[in-house]
C-alpha cells in the first residue's frame, strides 16, 4: 500500500509540474494539497485527474503511508490495514480507469 500510494504520488507530482502550474512544497502539508489538486478541475487546463471517490480511498492510504514513512508502526491497526487490503482492488481499478481516462484527455489535448 505504501509503494503503490507513492507510485502515483510521483504520478501525480508530474502533472503537477507539467500540466498544472506546480505545487507549493514550503508547507508542510504539501502531499495532501497535492492530492486534493489532483481532485479538482484546474478550470481552463484540465479536469479532475481523479473523482471524488479515488480521492476518499487515496487520502486513507496517505494517512497509512505517513504512518510508515513517520516510523509510527506502533500505531498500525491491523482491522485497519485489513479493511484497507480488502479495498484496494477496487481502489487499483477505479485509479486505472481514471489516468487512462486523463491519459486520453492529454491525447486529444496535443
Amino acid at each position: 500500500m505504501h509503494g503503490f500510494y507513492t507510485g502515483l504520488e510521483k504520478i501525480f507530482d508530474q502533472i503537477a509540474r507539467e500540466v498544472d502550474e506546480g505545487i507549493d512544497r514550503q508547507d508542510g502539508g504539501w502531499h495532501k494539497a497535492l492530492l486534493e489538486q489532483m481532485s479538482v478541475e484546474n478550470v481552463g487546463i484540465r479536469p479532475a485527474v481523479i473523482s471524488e471517490q479515488v480521492y476518499q480511498y487515496l487520502d486513507d492510504y496517505l494517512k497509512f503511508r505517513h504512518v510508515v514513512r513517520s516510523h509510527y508502526t506502533h500505531r498500525l491497526d491491523p482491522e485497519r490495514i485489513d479493511e484497507r487490503m480488502k479495498a484496494f482492488p477496487n481502489c487499483y481499478a477505479l485509479v486505472v480507469q481514471e489516468l487512462e481516462n486523463f491519459c486520453q484527455f492529454l491525447a486529444s489535448a496535443e
